[in-house]
């Protein structure tokens, strides 16, 4: 496997990965295919492709067993997030990016208590790292 370079994920890859992350498992070619039916329209041939793309890229890796390949993710889905993040940030002035971090809050449809509580100690640490930034400027 050559090192992944920092690259974002297409939609369709984004779509590939998820099926992976989610697996309890790694993944043969069809049952990758099988998992993927209604959200992508791709040929056998097409998923090959985009399975060798994403292994040279360093975002999947596979076993062996026998000819067959058992595919699963190189790189955890929240380094992807991460990197997605850097991405959008880097394109954007803060004032959006604070928007958007908004608009996904108010999108959120399956929030975990744990996660819950995670933005809310972030937002907590946020307001007072206003409030110390505020008290200095004064």
């Amino acid at each position: 496997m050559s090192p992944r370079k920092k690259l974002t994920l297409s939609n369709n890859e984004w779509q590939l990965m998820t099926v992976l992350w989610r697996a309890d498992e790694p993944l043969i070619v069809s049952e990758i295919m099988d998992r993927l039916t209604g959200t992508v329209n791709w040929s056998y041939s097409t998923l090959q492709t985009q399975l060798t793309r994403l292994v040279d890229s360093g975002y999947l890796a596979y076993t062996k067993r026998g000819r067959t390949r058992l595919f699963y993710p190189a790189v955890p889905m929240e380094k992807c997030v991460a990197e997605e993040n850097e991405t959008i940030h880097s394109r954007m002035p803060e004032e959006a990016t604070n928007q958007l971090l908004l608009c996904m809050m108010r999108d959120a449809r399956s929030l975990t208590d744990e996660e819950a509580d995670e933005l809310e100690q972030l937002v907590e640490k946020l307001r007072r790292e206003n409030q110390q930034t505020d008290g200095r400027e004064k």
